[in-house]
């Protein structure tokens, strides 16, 4: 699993980089030549500038599994029909249910654009670090759900033997850290967290 990013004016990539590296993730930036970076953690990628020159780049090396977090749809919808995930700087998830209607409010919100023919459009709103929380929840609730489908963590609801308290979180596999997220009391908070975190399987240990 590597994490692709389409860089070019991305406001989370800093964030992105926290989170890989907190579970060891590679992480490549696609940027062109008007918007060039550095990094300590990801490989940078500097495609010649065009149109659409970077999303093709990101789209080819994109392969099965990977994380892809990008802007657009158009990139969104190839990275997913080449297998793989994908998410909205937002951290809205790019699912196989919602890639169509996505593309399709794009079309129509473009063709209402250029109907108005507005000369002075208003700027998108600032970002907050309200907007970057929601987003690196989200985004480490994807991480870790790929790496429980490819086998390296597991959901987990554990038991205390002794109070009989359970708890629902994550655990690697390769080192057997546990990150506990949810108390769970009733079947109601089971389904809560499988919701959340999108996970099908929980296994339970004591």
């Amino acid at each position: 699993m590597k994490i692709l990013v389409d860089a070019d004016a991305c406001p989370v990539v800093r964030n992105i980089e926290e989170i890989a590296e907190q579970y060891n993730i590679p992480v490549c930036l696609f940027c062109d030549t008007n918007h060039v970076l550095t990094s300590s953690y990801s490989e940078v990628k500097i495609i010649g500038a065009g149109a659409d020159a970077v999303d093709f780049a990101l789209v080819n090396q994109c392969q099965k599994g990977d994380l892809v977090v990008t802007q657009d749809y158009g990139v969104a919808a190839m990275a997913l029909g080449k297998g793989a995930y994908g998410i909205h700087q937002s951290g809205k998830w790019y699912t196989d249910e919602n890639i169509d209607r996505m593309l399709m409010e794009r079309h129509m919100a473009k063709k209402a654009r250029m109907g108005k023919r507005k000369h002075h459009l208003k700027g998108f709103a600032k970002r907050t670090e309200q907007d970057n929380r929601i987003f690196e929840e989200s985004f480490t609730n994807l991480v870790r759900k790929i790496l429980c489908e490819e086998g390296h963590m597991r959901a987990v609801i554990r038991s205390s033997i002794c109070t009989g308290e359970k708890v629902a979180g994550f655990k690697n596999l390769h080192t057997g850290k546990f990150e506990d997220m949810m108390l769970i009391k009733t079947e109601k908070d089971v389904e809560s967290f499988q919701k959340k975190y999108g996970v099908h399987t929980i296994v339970k240990e004591y």
